[in-house]
């Protein structure tokens, strides 16, 4: 009968979907079937299909996979100015307001709104928190727009 239900899918790790319930299931499961106990000791096997993989040029330089934007040199202090008087303005967290705008920078997307919520310093309710976020989030990516036109 365990048989069965176990093909159903019911057992303890899934009745109970718990670290422990879950870790003390696969323990048993596999208990006796003679799987090596640490995947560390498991063989790894590695295929490459070598017609489909390329070869590295020496003479092409490698992908350069980081951002153009470089933090320090793109606050200079009259840009941690305009970001105190913005932060003050909008009532939001200078020290966050930086960490948005340096990740938003360096990843060239839109700040999530988890992080933009975390900028303000008075919490919106849960009804209006995405409104908030939606217009925050505006007025940070204006914020930066400003900075780097004038930059340019």
């Amino acid at each position: 009968m365990l048989e069965q239900l176990e093909s159903l899918n019911i057992h303890s790790g899934s009745v109970y979907p718990d670290l422990s319930h879950m870790s003390s299931y696969i323990r048993e499961r596999y208990k006796d079937e003679g799987y090596i106990a640490s995947i560390s000791h498991r063989p790894i096997s590695i295929y490459v299909d070598s017609k489909t993989t390329k070869e590295k040029s020496k003479d092409n330089p490698p992908e350069i996979l980081s951002s153009k934007f470089n933090e320090a040199t793109f606050w200079a202090e009259e840009k941690n100015d305009k970001l105190s008087a913005f932060a003050k303005k909008e009532k939001l967290k200078e020290v966050e307001l930086k960490k948005v705008i340096n990740t938003y920078l360096y990843d060239e997307k839109s700040p999530l709104p988890d992080s933009v919520i975390s900028t303000l310093i008075s919490k919106p309710s849960l009804k209006n928190r995405r409104n908030v976020a939606e217009e925050t989030t505006k007025k940070i990516i204006d914020f930066v727009n400003y900075l780097n036109n004038e930059t340019k």
